[in-house]
């Protein structure tokens, strides 16, 4: 030990880095070895500060006060988090470190943050709340982010202190400029100080919630004015993710709809615009249920310049696909793309996505939904410098959709030999051996640290009947024997217990190569589970697979050395699942058919239906 001690304070953080990369648990017993650990493991503890809400802020805040100037850790906060709905899980030391990387984030707040954007103004009672921040800002000297997702408007106090700070930058996760709705015939020049954030040189990224009309029938004109803060009005935006929120309806709303476009002004109407050229973002989003062209942004930003583009949509054409095809995304390194397009389309959306895949440049991370089938697999196949990926085609009887097969899986681990990351959709089938070989060369992925499993239990059976089957089960009314084997299946297969996933993990890490990183997680997901219950009209069956069908993370143990085969299994929302079926806590009657199938596979031993299952083994070789 006093070797180790007399090391330098700038060796020991190193080892600090190396120790603690992952797991809290790991930083918290680092920094407990010595007084020397501790203090080298501070720029780690206290890098990032979050307050995922406001209640007691000043209370709060004075804490952080006095914990970081009696370690003088002021100078090691890089991140300062407030507000919105934050992925912080729970207090447990055994947690993985949250990541602060500017996706994640945008990812989450996209996902949480509801009820649309806040367009009041704010009072100067409100902004000396806030005061309190203010000032904890101003003793933070190499902040270099601040991710503000509290609804309303940025307060001007808070504005100031950043000011103190010109290199930080500022992350807005709840954009939207008050003075910017209004009267479709009245148009008005924005207020001062919403000019000046939305040209604040320190202005990073923005998430912003629109929609054209309020429910009392104003033009919402934020859309617009994202587009030339984009094209260079705010000179170091970076980032941009647009969500569309459906307002309420109304009379005023209805009437709105009715009207004649009232195109907009600008941000003072009565001065005439000045010219922009194109901006340089970054990353550019769009969320899901939103249909834009995004031909229109071409005359705002260089899509050369974009590293990320996350294209969540629904009901693209297959003609904007083409387009993009012809354009240059030269820098581009991840791709989200919603291929769930027009029904009538569907056939010609694998061929076309494909050939968007074969003209982009070697990618880093993918995530693919929708319909595809071979020939974007095989486009995806081409991106051998990938370290994420996500694929993700239920299947569909209107096209045929990618199935993850053994082949496949082979062929990703031979091609795409980089990959860190991987989540795919998987057809549950009983745990038969082909699903095992899946299981087992998902291992075989050389750098693979974490999987994620989407069971699916999808069965096109439901819609695929011959007119004999139509009338034979016509004829057994009560209980119909194709629907009695139907939800025979689909329960077998939405049931994983923990030692079912438990032994879908032992078989994964059975096929992992010696001497390669070890897989750090592993997460299993029922998908598909509740469809019968909609196109059949099971609807005791969503109750059941409430109880059965959970989700489970596998991870290793962080005590434990890599060789070692120690690992933490979790219920992914057990406390949501146990409020759901607290409404189903008895039988709804003994004639039901989802009932008197459970009790043939599952017959009573407990008392209580909820604990009599378990699942079916896997079928080894």
């Amino acid at each position: 030990m006093p070797i180790f001690e007399s090391l330098p304070l700038e060796i020991l953080q190193h080892i600090c880095n190396d120790v603690a990369a992952d797991c809290k648990l790991d930083l918290y017993n680092y920094s407990l070895v010595s007084r020397r650990c501790c203090l080298a493991s501070n720029p780690q503890r206290f890098q990032t500060i979050r307050f995922p809400d406001l209640t007691n802020l000043s209370d709060r805040l004075a804490c952080w006060n006095d914990v970081l100037q009696a370690r003088s850790s002021f100078t090691y906060v890089r991140w300062l988090i407030v507000g919105g709905f934050l992925p912080f899980g729970s207090d447990s030391r055994n947690e993985k470190l949250i990541s602060t990387t500017e996706d994640d984030l945008e990812d989450y707040d996209a996902g949480t943050i509801v009820g649309g954007p806040y367009y009041g103004r704010l009072s100067d009672e409100k902004d000396d709340d806030w005061k309190p921040l203010s000032r904890f800002i101003m003793h933070l000297p190499r902040l270099l982010n601040f991710v503000y997702s509290a609804i309303g408007i940025f307060p001007p106090c808070l504005m100031d202190a950043l000011r103190s700070i010109p290199n930080c930058r500022l992350h807005l996760h709840s954009f939207g400029l008050g003075s910017l709705v209004q009267p479709p015939d009245q148009p008005q020049d924005i207020d001062p100080y919403e000019y000046s954030l939305a040209t604040c040189p320190q202005l990073y990224c923005v998430i912003l919630q629109h929609s054209l009309y309020t429910t009392e029938g104003l033009r919402n004109y934020n859309y617009e004015a994202t587009q030339l803060m984009a094209a260079g009005l705010a000179p170091n935006l970076k980032r941009v993710r647009l969500i569309i929120r459906r307002p309420g309806s109304s009379p005023e709303y209805v009437a709105a709809l009715r009207q004649p476009w009232a195109p907009w002004q600008g941000f003072f109407p009565s001065r005439p615009q000045q010219p922009l050229q194109p901006g340089h973002l970054n990353a550019l989003g769009f969320g899901a249920s939103q249909v834009t062209d995004i031909r229109e942004w071409s005359k705002y930003i260089t899509f050369s310049s974009l590293r990320t583009l996350k294209w969540d949509a629904e009901g693209v054409s297959t003609e904007m696909f083409r387009w993009l095809s012809t354009c240059n995304f030269s820098s581009l390194k991840t791709l989200v793309l919603n291929l769930e397009g027009f029904r009538i389309e569907y056939e010609q959306m694998d061929k076309v996505a494909g050939a968007l895949l074969l003209n982009l440049p070697p990618l880093h991370s993918l995530k693919l939904t929708g319909v595809f089938g071979q020939q974007t697999f095989q486009a995806v196949l081409g991106h051998h410098t990938l370290y994420q990926l996500w694929l993700s085609s239920p299947p569909d009887t209107d096209a045929e959709q990618l199935v993850i097969t053994a082949k496949r899986v082979s062929e990703l681990a031979k091609c795409c030999a980089r990959l860190e990351e991987l989540t795919l959709l998987v057809p549950r089938s009983q745990g038969s051996k082909e699903k095992v070989l899946i299981y087992r060369l998902l291992g075989s992925l050389p750098g693979l640290r974490n999987l994620t499993l989407y069971l699916d239990c999808t069965d096109l059976t439901a819609y695929n009947l011959s007119d004999s089957e139509l009338d034979e089960e016509e004829d057994d009314v009560l209980f119909p024997k194709l629907d009695k084997g139907l939800v025979r299946k689909r329960l077998i297969n939405a049931a994983v217990d923990e030692p079912l996933a438990l032994a879908i993990y032992r078989e994964i890490i059975q096929g992992k190569p010696r001497n390669m990183p070890t897989l750090q997680c592993v997460k299993l997901h029922v998908s598909g589970a509740y469809e019968l219950a909609s196109t059949r009209g099971h609807l005791g069956l969503s109750s059941i697979i409430d109880v059965i069908g959970r989700s489970w993370e596998i991870s290793r143990n962080p005590t434990r050395r890599d060789d070692c085969d120690d690992v933490v299994v979790q219920e992914v929302g057990r406390q949501e699942r146990e409020e759901r079926i607290k409404v189903w806590s008895e039988w709804n009657g003994s004639d039901i058919l989802e009932e008197l199938v459970f009790r043939e596979i599952w017959p009573e031993e407990t008392g209580d239906w909820k604990t009599d299952w378990h699942s079916f083994p896997l079928m080894s070789n």
